[in-house]
């Protein structure tokens, strides 16, 4: 900014100042000066010149006086909304009170003083409180104590009903298009309120908040393209992200249709997004949104969106959805693989580079595979444990960790990778998985100290299980001593036959997850009803050939274990073979 109008700032911020000290009411030109000067983004140095010459206290005081004019109310409130585009000034506005004040103007909600004025006013007001708030917890936190968020509900309740006139039963009202846009600026100014703040998420719903929003999706002449209901389905999603009494009031208040119809909107659209991700936060550990979400049909629409491609983010929200929806909820699973949604995980299972979806997939997978036998024999059909060997291959190349952008990513998916193999361990797909080669690199991350270690000595322990020649083949990798796992107070740990794999389960503790067993899991065990209410039980034929055909190959697997081992260096197991096998692994 030139000089000249730096120096023009310092004699209007003098006038203002002296104004207000004198008399109230001369201060409209040079506050009108300041305006003007402090818009625009290049006058980043104006504003802090501004700010040093103390006009943050003068414009606060010109808000708090009860003599000031509408119109000089503005003017200060738009001083307030150039100087919040400056990250440096947001402490200091709400330091000196500017936060208290702009809420109290949010506080006329009638019909009759809806005006041209009043709505600029609001539309200034919302927007400056939204840059106070971006970035800022401090700002976000001081507008919820000041009551905005409360304000800005009922707001939000008043215009919805006059942008959906089929709910509400009154006629649409004068400055329809203003009206919209302060609809639109108030759905964004809850998203930016309730960011990372679970208190903020309470408020909103005690002040009747998630009511407006579902009316604003589930309008019959809702745009799905257009932005305020673009901002409702995101405000949706934050509410229900970790927030356990939200997930439960979204489904009363009737939100899994809306957004259900959201899913069709097209996976380039953001809502689609939005609408997949609300799903994923609302199933995380409610069973009752996971009842009602299958019934309404969500399960086909979300396999589908799996299908778009794994560059496209939603598909990887989708693939998250799937992953809730599954855990610990046998209907689910069975829906999941009616709908075909087995083989297009598999699908995500084989994307190279090691790609985030890949991890959902393979966390989904296991999911599915928890005590249910027929996704089990699905999973195998399709192919599935020649791609999971791939995936446990992934920690020991080089190659891999040297072009991954996050090498953390390609333990990730080896954890989750081998979440699967403990799930698959209660079907005869455990002797399959031998002959693809899933012992060697389970050996060799279970001796590691990476992430997945503790998970990869889980899958060789249920290999092993009641599996004498898996386990003398483990052995021969030296890694015997992960066969007898012990509590901390030292006793042998009955083996989980079903493991937790879910986002749900980060909040178990190391231990917990370690011994997991089968009714924490929520996972039928081998043998179980299936769908049809029948006992599951593969023949007993059939088992005997995949056993005769593995014993034909154990010889050459034996050799090729036993050169791993060598090549590794590892010493064997102090644990005798005849201990690993009277312990009953």
């Amino acid at each position: 900014m030139a000089r000249v109008h730096l120096n023009d700032l310092c004699e209007a911020v003098k006038s203002l100042n002296k104004a207000v000290d004198e008399e109230a009411g001369k201060e409209m030109l040079p506050l009108s000066a300041v305006v003007e000067l402090t818009a625009g983004r290049g006058a980043s140095e104006a504003r802090a010149q501004a700010a040093a010459g103390g006009v943050i206290p003068r414009i606060v005081s010109i808000i708090r006086r009860d003599g000031s004019s509408a119109a000089m109310i503005s003017a200060a409130v738009l001083v307030l909304l150039h100087l919040s585009r400056s990250r440096e000034l947001r402490d200091m506005i709400r330091e000196e009170g500017g936060i208290d004040q702009l809420c109290r103007q949010v506080g006329t909600t009638e019909i009759a003083k809806w005006n041209d004025e009043y709505t600029h006013l609001v539309d200034s007001v919302i927007c400056t409180l939204v840059n106070l708030c971006n970035l800022n917890p401090a700002n976000r936190d001081a507008v919820r104590k000041s009551g905005g968020l409360t304000r800005v509900c009922t707001l939000l309740i008043v215009n919805s009903q006059h942008y959906a006139p089929a709910f509400s039963g009154m006629a649409s009202p004068p400055n329809k298009q203003q009206r919209n846009l302060i609809l639109e600026r108030t759905v964004f100014a809850v998203c930016t309120f309730i960011h990372g703040a679970n208190v903020s998420k309470d408020t909103v719903r005690e002040a009747g908040g998630i009511t407006p929003l579902v009316r604003l999706l589930s309008h019959e002449r809702a745009n799905v393209r257009s932005a305020v209901v673009c901002c409702a389905a995101q405000a949706l999603r934050m509410l229900a992200f970790r927030h356990e009494n939200n997930r439960e009031a979204l489904r009363l208040g009737g939100a899994i249709h809306p957004l259900l119809k959201l899913l069709a909107a097209g996976p380039e659209n953001p809502v689609t997004l939005h609408a997949a991700a609300t799903f994923a936060a609302m199933a995380t550990g409610n069973s009752t949104n996971k009842d009602e979400m299958c019934r309404a049909g969500c399960i086909p629409a979300l396999v589908g969106l799996m299908m778009v491609g794994h560059e496209r983010p939603v598909a990887r929200i989708a693939t998250s959805a799937i992953m809730a929806l599954c855990y610990q909820h046998p209907g689910n699973r069975r829906a999941v693989r009616e709908a075909g949604g087995i083989q297009p995980l598999i699908r995500l299972l084989a994307v190279s580079p090691p790609h985030p979806i890949t991890e959902k997939a393979a966390w989904a997978l296991s999911n599915l595979c928890a005590g249910c036998s027929p996704n089990q024999e699905e999973f195998c059909a399709q192919g599935g444990l020649t791609t999971l060997a791939h995936l446990l291959h992934l920690p020991s190349s080089s190659h891999t960790i040297a072009a991954a952008t996050k090498p953390e990513l390609v333990f990730a998916i080896a954890k989750a990778a081998a979440a699967v193999v403990c799930n698959l361990t209660d079907h005869p797909a455990k002797y399959m998985a031998v002959g693809t080669g899933m012992v060697p690199p389970l050996v060799d991350i279970a001796n590691g100290k990476s992430s997945a270690a503790p998970k990869a000595r889980l899958a060789l322990r249920c290999l092993a299980h009641k599996c004498p020649m898996i386990a003398e083949n483990i052995i021969n990798c030296g890694a015997g001593h992960h066969l007898r796992a012990t509590t901390e107070n030292g006793s042998v740990a009955s083996r989980p036959t079903s493991v937790a794999s879910s986002s749900e389960d980060s909040t178990l503790t190391f231990a917990q997850r370690k011994s997991i067993m089968p009714s924490q899991a929520g996972g039928q065990e081998y043998g179980a009803s299936n769908s049809s209410g029948s006992i599951h039980r593969p023949g007993s034929s059939r088992i005997t050939a995949m056993r005769e055909t593995c014993k034909k190959g154990f010889s050459n697997l034996s050799l090729n274990f036993s050169n791993f081992a060598s090549s590794r260096d590892r010493p064997l197991s102090d644990i005798s073979r005849a201990e690993v096998m009277s312990n009953g692994v």
